[in-house]
């Protein structure tokens, strides 16, 4: 059986130490065995087990606050602008949402999209862009109520769209009469 002891050097100490190992090569100095959650606390200079672990003292925050969930687990609350597991994408706006595509029918969606910069780890300093898109359903929309295509367009659109297709449907009539003619003369 180990000769376990309590601390030579803390004569004055109220707390208990979980296990102390003498030195068979100097029998003044030991070392401490420290049972979880319990570990050496730097700051004292002798050896010790006075430091309690927390979840946070293994999870890394990088743009965010570790919170510790009781002693076994925690979570990185991000900053704002900020998201991932250790707070290492940085997330931009969500844009406006599109229309509801297709206008009209019982399956029509719309997105919104937003990038952010994600590193491979915490030491690749080098940011890589993603773009996140948001697909949400919109309701459906039966044929009977949507417009026809021309009313879709305001009167002065129809105006000039009837304007352009006259304009072309006339130079196409000169074209051909113009080669009727010059195949008869």
């Amino acid at each position: 059986m180990e000769d376990v002891r309590m601390l030579p050097r803390s004569k004055n100490a109220t707390m208990k130490i979980n296990h102390c190992i003498p030195n068979d090569e100097r029998p003044t100095d030991y070392s401490c065995v420290c049972e979880e959650p319990s570990y050496e606390d730097e700051n004292i200079s002798f050896p010790n087990c006075l430091r309690q672990s927390n979840p946070c003292d293994k999870e890394l925050c990088v743009n965010g606050v570790c919170v510790s969930k009781g002693r076994t687990s925690s979570t990185c609350i991000c900053e704002k602008g900020w998201e991932g597991a250790m707070c290492t994408e940085q997330v931009e706006s969500w844009s406006p949402w599109s229309s509801c595509l297709p206008s009209c029918g019982e399956k029509r969606q719309r997105n919104r999209t937003r990038s952010y910069y994600s590193r491979e780890s915490i030491y690749n300093s080098l940011n890589q862009k993603r773009l996140l898109t948001q697909v949400q359903l919109c309701p459906a929309r039966p044929a009977s109520s949507c417009p026809s295509d021309l009313d879709q367009y305001p009167d002065n659109d129809i105006n000039a769209l009837l304007l352009f297709n006259l304009a072309l449907a006339s130079a196409i009539v000169l074209v051909l009469i113009a080669l009727i003619v010059r195949t008869f003369v």
